[in-house]
């Protein structure tokens, strides 16, 4: 680290910048992949109006890390594990397309709780392991978003199937209909 925080505050403010580009295209990209997807395709056991829930408050979630950390920006120590957070936030779509991940836990209840998140909590669980093997204290901040994260993540899964999402979602964003003459690359 050379310290140099005049570089690190204009990476900050791209960052900021290239964060809320995130937020507005993940909203958009969430309801055109609901809108792309073949009706009868199931994603992680859930149908794309159910799964859509999973892009939408990810975002949320993305979003609200960033602002922490944005907030923060003067407090490193609260700075630091928001910024991290806010990029685990973004993850989980990545780290659910690797295979060798998901077949550590294809078929079993982390799949059933956590879906395409597990993989990414896992990580997230490792840095919080890790920082604490090395400074022999537990990082408060980053633990407790650490613990948010994973209560949101299991919580998304569940309101995925709920009458209160099926709700949210036709009031939010009408009753997102496939497209007509489209076609989507399922893996």
């Amino acid at each position: 680290m050379t310290g140099n925080r005049r570089i690190h505050m204009m990476l900050g403010r791209i960052g900021a910048v290239l964060a809320a580009c995130i937020v507005i295209l993940g909203f958009r990209l969430g309801i055109d992949a609901t809108q792309i997807s073949p009706p009868d395709m199931i994603i992680w056991g859930l149908a794309p109006k159910q799964f859509m829930v999973v892009p939408i408050i990810s975002i949320m979630i993305f979003a609200g890390f960033v602002i922490a950390g944005v907030w923060n920006r003067r407090r490193p120590e609260v700075h630091r594990p928001m910024m991290l957070l806010a990029t685990l936030a973004a993850m989980p779509a990545a780290v659910s397309r690797i295979d060798s991940i998901n077949a550590l836990y294809h078929g079993t209840a982390w799949e059933t709780v956590f879906g395409p998140f597990f993989g990414t909590l896992a990580i997230g669980a490792f840095f919080l392991a890790m920082k604490w093997l090395l400074t022999r204290s537990l990082d408060r901040w980053f633990a407790i978003g650490y613990a948010g994260l994973v209560v949101s993540s299991a919580l998304i899964m569940q309101l995925a199937s709920t009458r209160a999402w099926i709700t949210l979602r036709a009031s939010c964003f009408g009753d997102v209909e496939p497209r007509s003459g489209t076609c989507c690359l399922v893996r």
